[in-house]
């Protein structure tokens, strides 16, 4: 997102497993783009862990999610997801509107067979 596609936003955060479960049926589940651009936030509190997600927006008005982990190093778990042990692969691969292609042709004329070509992909 962003100019030149520089910019990344968490738009999604979902919340799941056992200790989420103890307090919500299916977990917790936050989008970006259903907040206003107020900084909203939640906090909650999972065993020894604190937990604070806040909602917010760019000047250019796009809408992201910030979360806020306390005590992390206390729980012996293994943790999942993006930010956990889970593969991350999937998210480093810019999308198709963020590639660009560029090509330039010269020909010096019918006398010369001399001709350049020059490519380049960027992500």
């Amino acid at each position: 997102m962003g100019a030149r596609c520089a910019d990344v936003y968490f738009q999604e955060l979902n919340i799941t497993g056992m200790w989420a479960e103890r307090k919500q049926t299916g977990g917790f589940h936050f989008l970006a783009d259903t907040a206003d651009c107020k900084g909203h936030s939640t906090r909650m509190s999972f065993e020894t862990l604190d937990l604070k997600v806040v909602h917010g927006c760019t000047l250019q008005d796009v809408h992201y999610i910030n979360f806020y982990v306390q005590h992390l190093s206390t729980i012996r778990m293994t943790i999942g997801g993006l930010l956990g042990e889970d593969d991350r692969a999937a998210e480093t691969i810019p999308s198709p509107d963020c590639s660009h292609h560029i090509s330039f042709h010269s020909y010096l004329g019918a006398e010369s067979d001399v001709a350049s070509f020059a490519e380049a992909n960027m992500a």
